[in-house]
Parts: structure tokens; sequence; C-alpha cells
């Protein structure tokens, strides 16, 4: 093999190398509370606001388009919608409205290739009082 050969075929490589990687998109890598819930809760009430959920890159940067599973995992109630994916700035809400056991009550978030995050809250039965 002559210099030229060597030279084209290892420029050729490299330019395959810098290519493959430009075009490499980041994937999502993790969940950020935006908002959660208060650490307590009446029994049968809806939260007053949303739960929100950020996707991020690797560099931190919000991911839009990606699938976002919500689930209740403690306690009775419905978190509505029980998926959903992030808008262009990379965010996900929920609604979670509580049921009428006490006790801790908990909602999971699930993006794929990631670990699931956990929101907890404790709702309880108040009474009035005159």
């Amino acid at each position: 093999m002559d210099t030229r050969t060597f030279s084209l075929a290892a420029a050729a490589l490299l330019l395959a190398g810098c290519q493959a990687e430009a075009f490499t998109p980041l994937g999502p890598t993790g969940l950020e509370v935006v908002h959660g819930p208060p650490p307590l809760v009446s029994l049968g009430t809806e939260l007053d606001t949303l739960l929100q959920v950020r996707v991020v890159d690797a560099e931190g940067h919000p991911r839009g388009g990606v699938a976002v599973t919500w689930r209740l995992i403690a306690g009775d109630g419905e978190v509505i919608p029980g998926s959903d994916s992030t808008g262009a700035d990379g965010m996900a809400t929920a609604r979670w409205k509580f049921g009428m056991i006490p006790g801790p009550k908990q909602v999971q978030v699930q993006i794929p290739d990631a670990d699931p995050l956990t929101m907890s809250t404790e709702a309880h039965g108040f009474q009035a009082v005159q």
C-alpha cells in the first residue's frame, strides 16, 4: 500500500467517525421534579396544582417528544393522564386525585432507559372544628 492510498483510507475512517458522532442525538437521561405534591393532603381532594416533571439529556438540556408514564404505586386515588409525552420544553404534567383511605400515597413517573422517579405525600381526614 503506498502512502497516498493509506492517507485516503485514514481520512475516510476519520471522516466517517466524525460524521457518526455529529449525527448522534443525545437521548433522555433523567427526570427532574419541577412541581411535586405537598407533604400533607386531604382525603378525597385533588391537588391544586399539576405534578410537573422535566426530561433532560446528559448535558441538562430539555428533551421534547419523550414518552412519560405516570402510575399510582401506593394508596388509593388516581393520576391523570396515565401516560403522556414531553413538550418541546421537556415538560410533562399530570393531575393527582386522592381517594378516601388515609395514609401514604405515591406516584411513579417513568421514561424509557432511565430510573423511575417517585413523588410521595400523606393523606389525612380533617374534621371541621366549631
